[in-house]
C-alpha cells in the first residue's frame, strides 16, 4: 500500500515578485475570505506600516490584484507600533459571521527589563473582513513577562474537526531552554456560541497521549509534532483540511534551514507523514505561506479545499548579509492530490 504523501502532486515552484515589485512588506500571513461574486478578500498585515491592516481582492491567480484596508478595533488592548493584531486563521459561520484566530504581540520598547507579551486571541467581523473587533487574549507562553525578550508564538494554523478546534503555536518554558510547537483545543459550538455574545471560549493547550488539560497562559503545552533532524520548526504557518486525503495539512518554516514542511494528521494530534514543499540554498526563510484553491472545491474561509490548490509564499532573509526581514520574494506551487 502506498504512503498517504505519494498521493500528494507538487508542482514547479512559480516566481511571482521581486523585492521591488511587492506592494507591501509582509509580516503576516494571508486570511483568504470568498466574495459573491467569486473573488476573494486577502487579509494580511504590513512590517510597521501606518495602517498595518491590508486587505487586497483577488483571484487565486492574482492574489494582489486591488489594494484597500481593513480595520482593527484593538477594543482596548494595547496595539500602539511595535505592539499589535495580526489576523491568522478565520472561520465563516453559515449566517457570515466570522472569528479570526490573531496572533498579539505587547512589546516595550521602553520598559528598562523589556518585558514583552506575545499572545493568542480572537477577533470578529460580520463585513466579510472590511472591519474586525478584538475580543481577548486565549493563549500565552510562559514565557511571557520575563525580564529577558520572550519567545515568538508564530501563528495559529487551524484544524476544525468533529466539534473541535485545534490551533498550533511555538510555545517556550519559562526559562527559555525549552520550545516546540504545541497546540490548544476549545469546542467549536461553544466557540461560536462565545463570539456571538462577544465573549472568549474556554482553551486548554495539549497535554500529551489523548489529554488537554495544561492551563492556557501558565503552562507550558506538550510538544505535538515529530522531531526531524536538521529541521527547526516555527509555526508562522498555515493549515487546510485536504477533504481527497482526509488529512489536514499543516506548513512550518525552518528558519535559515530554508525548507518549508508540511506535516499532515487525521486527528489533529497524531502527525505522522510530512513532505517538504520547498527549499533554497540561500538560508532564506518561508513564513507565511497560506492556501487557496484552484478549483472551487473549498469552503469560504480556506479551512478546507479538494484536489487542487496553491500554496504561496514568500522567501525573507534571517538577518544577515545583504537580504534582511524587509526582503521579500514571492512564490506558489500547486499542489494537486491524485
Amino acid at each position: 500500500m502506498s504512503k498517504i504523501t505519494d498521493r500528494i502532486h507538487i508542482g514547479e515552484r512559480e516566481f511571482l515578485l521581486e523585492d521591488k515589485d511587492m506592494p507591501i512588506t509582509l509580516d503576516g500571513t494571508m486570511v483568504p475570505l470568498k466574495n459573491s461574486d467569486g473573488t476573494w478578500n486577502f487579509i494580511t498585515c504590513d512590517l510597521g506600516e501606518k495602517p498595518y491592516h491590508h486587505k487586497f481582492v483577488g483571484t487565486p491567480e492574482d492574489v494582489f490584484a486591488k489594494h484597500g484596508f481593513c480595520t482593527m478595533d484593538a477594543n482596548g488592548h494595547w496595539d500602539t507600533y511595535p505592539s499589535g493584531i495580526w489576523p491568522w486563521s478565520a472561520y465563516k459561520c453559515d449566517d457570515g459571521m466570522i472569528f479570526c484566530f490573531c496572533h498579539r504581540e505587547l512589546l516595550s520598547r521602553t520598559d528598562p527589563f523589556f518585558r514583552n507579551y506575545f499572545l493568542s486571541g480572537i477577533a470578529v467581523s460580520y463585513d466579510n473582513g472590511d472591519n474586525w473587533k478584538y475580543l481577548g487574549d486565549i493563549l500565552g507562553t510562559p514565557r511571557n513577562g520575563t525580564t529577558q525578550e520572550v519567545g515568538n508564538m508564530g501563528g495559529l494554523p487551524m484544524f476544525v474537526k468533529d466539534d473541535y478546534i485545534y490551533l498550533y503555536f511555538n510555545d517556550h518554558d519559562k526559562d527559555g531552554t525549552k520550545k516546540w510547537i504545541s497546540a490548544a483545543r476549545m469546542k467549536l459550538s461553544e466557540t461560536i456560541a462565545a463570539v456571538r455574545e462577544g465573549k472568549l471560549p474556554e482553551v486548554r493547550k495539549y497535554s500529551g497521549t489523548g489529554r488537554w488539560e495544561t492551563h492556557p497562559f501558565d503552562e507550558m503545552g506538550a510538544s505535538i509534532l515529530p522531531i526531524i533532524e536538521g529541521i527547526g520548526n516555527d509555526s508562522h504557518s498555515k493549515g487546510v483540511y485536504v477533504k481527497p486525503l482526509d488529512r489536514f495539512l499543516m506548513t512550518m518554516q525552518t528558519g535559515s534551514v530554508g525548507k518549508l514542511v508540511a506535516y499532515l494528521s487525521q486527528d489533529g494530534e497524531h502527525f505522522d507523514d510530512f513532505i517538504i514543499i520547498d527549499e533554497n540554498d540561500e538560508k532564506l526563510m518561508n513564513p507565511y505561506s497560506f492556501f487557496i484553491s484552484t478549483d472551487g472545491d473549498c469552503t469560504d474561509d480556506m479551512r478546507e479545499c479538494g484536489k487542487e490548490f496553491y500554496v504561496y509564499f514568500p522567501r525573507k532573509g534571517c538577518g544577515f548579509d545583504d537580504k534582511k526581514y524587509p526582503y521579500d520574494e514571492y512564490y506558489r506551487r500547486k499542489i494537486t492530490i491524485e
